[in-house]
């Protein structure tokens, strides 16, 4: 359906003209003119000269079948000027310009003389509604102008249908939204747009089985449209509804294999974590459309996701090939690199992209996130120093900093910016978990402090409940900072237990201090070799 669907009335009194001459009046010649221009009237112009045509004609005056006339065909030109006015500002993507709004301001007028000619005009009410909805609008009017609309709109069917949804959505209703969406399924049983807005309604108050059950009953009316098809496995996917969803793209895929619908699955796949199955249908529309890159590049993360790095950078290098500055591929490459360790290479492609955005702090963090963890934490500390100078309270940056001064053995600089930070994160384990551990372990005796170290240390457990390696070894170097060697020397051993073996080696040699009586030290100048690499939004643990 045509939600704004524009009508302008039938002049059907002008076949009385045919039955005989009629008295002269004086706003004859005014109505004729009107008559004439607008069998031939094209333009806006066009149109707003035959309403002051028969508004003249009205004013000097005409018979009383000749005002019929005169109003039907102001009313028809009017009608017709506004649509044309409103297409493109009630089909525009939000936000509305400044230019839009004033296309709006120059729609209202004409409606407002309709409404004066005959304010039982249903199509200018819901018109004025629906261009008062829209961003600036006055939402009181349009509450008014739906409510006259479906009033006066008994005998058409199709736009009733239509004003009953917009009033159906309508925020502060007054009326029961649910009666007016049923009655609009009704009136246009056929109209896909009115089970839509239902389903939505269902949605929106969380009554998913409903709305399953419209988009249901919308595919029944039409089995064969594979658009609508898809259009409601799109929307059941929205609602993890995905074994309704597949039934749907399935269909659509056994009748005629398309782009669109292998894309779709491999997105509901994607959803549900299941990325072999994904990458197969992706791989299956890429041989239908060679040259859709964006594809290619969806298919690489992907791979990506599920840890098949050369596939990934196989794809990446196919876009590049053909794109070599797109950023969404240079990006995509930056993070399979580092995925594979490759952190200086990856550092060199975001350094490239601030080249193109150099105020972008995103970037500026990945960039020293990237550093950090290849070894070059001096030139991390200044990515984030220059990342914190802009926005000074950015904790990701403090604790990206923090570590990266403790990769060089800056403790002082790291508690600053520790101390910081554990008050805009104080959920947040890993910086519990390094603060409490360069406090407990620093060379530097004015730095430790045993007490806090093992708050935090037993805060950051309790988080992670018990189970990360890397934490457990924190507590018991709080536990021995603090002098008690019995509770070291368990939660040491428990590190062991579940350690890495990358990381077995020194926890080894925290447990085996701790039985000396011994509490461990450390300070860190560049680290030999990186760990593997952090999320994005994660620095690394010490």
């Amino acid at each position: 359906m045509n939600r704004r669907a524009m009508r302008w009335c039938c002049v059907g009194g002008l076949v009385a003209l045919l039955a005989g001459p009629l008295p002269a009046q004086d706003g004859q010649a005014e109505l004729d003119k009107a008559m004439d221009l607008k069998m031939s009237a094209d333009s806006l112009q066009d149109l707003a000269q035959v309403a002051t045509l028969c508004e003249q004609a009205l004013d000097k005056g005409l018979t009383k079948d000749d005002e019929v006339i005169a109003r039907q065909l102001l009313i028809g030109a009017l009608y017709e000027r506004a649509g044309r006015m409103s297409q493109p500002i009630l089909f525009s993507a939000p936000p509305m310009n400044d230019k839009l709004k004033e296309m709006r301001d120059r729609v209202m007028p004409d409606l407002e003389r309709i409404l004066k000619h005959d304010p039982q005009f249903g199509p200018a009410h819901l018109l004025t509604a629906q261009l008062e909805l829209l961003e600036g609008g006055d939402v009181h009017r349009a509450r008014q102008a739906v409510d006259r609309a479906v009033e006066h709109l008994q005998d058409d069917h199709k736009l009733l249908a239509e004003a009953l949804i917009l009033r159906g959505h309508l925020p502060g209703a007054t009326q029961d939204p649910l009666a007016d969406l049923n009655r609009a399924v009704e009136l246009a049983p056929d109209d896909a747009d009115v089970w839509q807005a239902r389903a939505l309604y269902y949605l929106q108050h969380g009554q998913v089985e409903q709305a399953v059950s419209d988009w249901n009953s919308l595919v029944e009316r039409d089995p064969d449209n594979s658009l609508m098809r898809l259009g409601v496995a799109e929307q059941l996917i929205k609602v993890a509804q995905y074994d309704e969803a597949l039934k749907h793209i399935d269909r659509v895929l056994e009748k005629q294999p398309t782009t669109l619908a292998y894309t779709l699955r491999a997105q509901l796949w994607t959803q549900q974590e299941k990325y072999d199955e994904a990458v197969r249908d992706l791989s299956e529309a890429i041989k239908l459309t060679p040259d859709d890159l964006g594809l290619v590049l969806m298919r690489a993360r992907l791979n990506h996701v599920a840890g098949r790095y050369d596939l990934a950078q196989q794809d990446v290098d196919r876009v590049l090939e053909q794109h070599a500055g797109s950023q969404r591929a240079i990006e995509l490459r930056s993070a399979i690199l580092a995925a594979r360790g490759l952190y200086a290479e990856a550092a060199r492609d975001v350094e490239q992209l601030l080249k193109e955005d150099p105020d972008n702090v995103l970037l500026q963090l990945q960039l020293a996130i990237y550093l950090n963890a290849g070894n070059q934490s001096r030139r991390a500390i200044e990515v984030f120093s220059r990342v914190l100078t802009l926005d000074p309270q950015n904790s990701l940056a403090l604790r990206g900093r923090a570590d990266a001064y403790l990769n060089v053995g800056e403790h002082r600089q790291a508690v600053a910016d520790y101390e910081v930070v554990v008050k805009l994160s104080e959920a947040d384990s890993g910086v519990l978990n390094n603060f409490a551990w360069v406090l407990a372990t620093s060379t530097e005796d004015g730095i430790r402090d045993g007490k806090r170290a093992l708050e935090m240390g037993l805060k950051a457990c309790e988080l992670t409940e018990y189970q990360q390696a890397h934490i457990l070894s924190t507590l018991a170097a709080a536990y021995a900072e603090s002098g008690d060697f019995d509770n070291a020397v368990k939660w040491s051993r428990k590190s062991v237990e579940l350690g890495d073996p990358d990381i077995q080696e020194q926890l080894q040699q925290e447990l085996e201090s701790y039985r000396q009586k011994k509490p461990w030290r450390e300070k860190k100048e560049e680290p030999v070799q990186a760990p593997d690499p952090p999320p994005a939004d994660a620095p690394a643990e010490h």
